[in-house]
């Protein structure tokens, strides 16, 4: 399987790391650790991670208040929609192509 990112999730990610950097010395590497963990697993097998709407499905993060939504978009390629704080707004995202 091979990534892609809807351009919006890269903004997203960027945010969140910003935070956790600003609270923490060496949080912000936590958070990318688990987001790459994440990722990874996404790759492994995209069908363990619940539809949530659509096509879109949601992959949750270890350790940290957020989820990954992703849709196939082929048999070799996952789109990335948003990295998703879980107190957002449950539609947010899920507009995203």
């Amino acid at each position: 399987m091979r990534l892609e990112y809807h351009p919006s999730s890269v903004g997203d990610f960027n945010r969140a790391i910003g935070y956790y950097r600003s609270q923490r010395p060496g949080l912000d590497l936590k958070f990318e650790a688990a987001i790459d963990a994440a990722l990874a697993g996404l790759i492994g097998n995209p069908q363990q991670s619940p539809v949530v709407h659509g096509t879109i499905r949601r992959c949750l993060v270890n350790r940290f208040p957020y989820s990954i939504l992703f849709r196939q978009v082929d048999g070799e390629r996952l789109r990335i929609l948003t990295f998703r704080h879980h107190k957002r707004h449950s539609g947010f995202g899920l507009r995203r192509k």
